[in-house]
């Protein structure tokens, strides 16, 4: 790894470090994260719908997106590094997860329920729109201070919920109350 020392800058931050993987592509390293930089003529490469502006992909999930559309060139010149596997697979599945939108249009296909966490979330909270969702919880003893926000109408209240009651309304989404119960709610709370 090459420790930069003139003062380099990418969306993370002050670049402490550089690695150059091909003469089209390298990695840096901030302080707090880092990712890839993709030379102009390859992250053109890249489909317009998934291209990251200056050819920049961090690197926990905008990584494989360069791995998915370049995965070819990547196995041609023998490119490996720490900061990816060049595995197809994790790539497609990455990129299904956190960019699912994209991925439906750009390859015209419809992800179904459980192909992508940010897609599964997003028909959730659609879903439940008109529910108060728990945005912000403090325990206590026995109890949970709990801050609701409706999305339909933005309204948000703070209840004092027990923890048994709580934890029954928990999803993978966060804890959901319907209207009634958070009228309910209220009632005890006052």
């Amino acid at each position: 790894m090459n420790t930069t020392t003139k003062k380099q800058y990418s969306p993370w931050g002050r670049v402490q470090s550089k690695e150059v993987i091909t003469p089209w592509l390298y990695s840096v390293a901030t302080s707090s994260h880092g990712g890839l930089k993709l030379n102009r003529e390859y992250n053109a490469k890249i489909p317009a719908i998934f291209r990251k502006k200056g050819g920049w992909y961090e690197e926990d999930c905008a990584l494989e997106i360069v791995v998915l559309f370049l995965h070819a060139q990547i196995e041609k010149d023998g490119c490996g590094s720490v900061w990816f596997t060049n595995d197809l697979e994790r790539a497609k599945q990455t990129v299904k997860e956190y960019y699912p939108y994209e991925y439906e249009e750009h390859f015209n296909v419809v992800l179904q329920r459980g192909e992508s966490r940010i897609k599964d979330e997003d028909a959730f909270k659609e879903a439940n729109k008109h529910n108060f969702f728990a945005f912000c919880n403090q325990g206590m003893q026995n109890n949970v201070k709990s801050h609701l926000r409706c999305s339909a109408t933005g309204e948000e209240i703070c209840v004092m919920v027990a923890n048994h009651i709580h934890e029954a309304h928990e999803t993978p989404y966060g804890a959901v109350y319907t209207q009634e119960e958070v009228l309910n709610l209220r009632k005890a709370t006052i």
